[in-house]
């Protein structure tokens, strides 16, 4: 949530929550995250730390990895970050997804600008590492709110396994498929979903 063009300092996830924090204040009380891919993972952190979350809706949360390899690759980022390679703690935070999607980038007139925005991305890197801890610890399970864990209907290896593991690992939690394609869902199909899922 936070804006590397428009905020200094440090970009980590205390100041990722501090916004979401700002956010549900102005929303004024409690409210459903719906947090895509690592956004899954900073969703979670926030209703586990308290904030007037009521309920999480999460697209494809890349959770399929062990807390440990997470935990060695979001410190290479943040390292990364600390050295001021920022194009290569982007490379690294895109080393696992398909390889189009760097090249891509890399050939797009926008890679400076991509990978000066990576500053903004430890707060992601440190929410996947700690999710990923909390999900092998069984560390969810006083999580009483309810979860929807979505992939869509082509999605890449592991996603849809993460997602039953995450909905089961919490007290009111369901996963399910939704129309949905390579990472993206289909927008028809997401707004009826996410309407019955806030609406009951």
């Amino acid at each position: 949530m936070t804006s590397p063009a428009s905020a200094t300092g440090r970009l980590d996830l205390d100041r990722e929550l501090e916004a979401v924090a700002a956010v549900l204040d102005v929303a004024g009380g409690a409210a459903v995250l719906c947090g895509h891919s690592s956004g899954c993972a900073i969703s979670l952190r926030a209703a586990a730390a308290g904030l007037p979350v009521a309920g999480l809706a999460l697209w494809e949360a890349p959770l399929e990895t062990s807390a440990d390899e997470t935990a060695a690759w979001a410190v290479q980022i943040e390292r990364r970050i600390d050295a001021g390679d920022l194009e290569g703690a982007t490379e690294h935070f895109m080393k696992d997804m398909p390889p189009e999607w760097l090249a891509g980038a890399k050939a797009s007139s926008e890679w400076s600008a991509i990978a000066a925005s990576v500053v903004s991305q430890r707060a992601d890197a440190q929410a996947l590492a700690w999710a990923t801890r909390t999900l092998e610890d069984d560390g969810f399970a006083g999580l009483d709110l309810p979860l929807l864990a979505m992939t869509g209907a082509r999605t890449f290896p592991g996603m849809p396994e993460a997602a039953r593991s995450l909905a089961d690992a919490v007290p009111d939690g369901e996963a399910e498929t939704v129309d949905g394609a390579d990472h993206s869902w289909d927008p028809e199909a997401m707004a009826e979903r996410l309407a019955r899922f806030v609406l009951g």
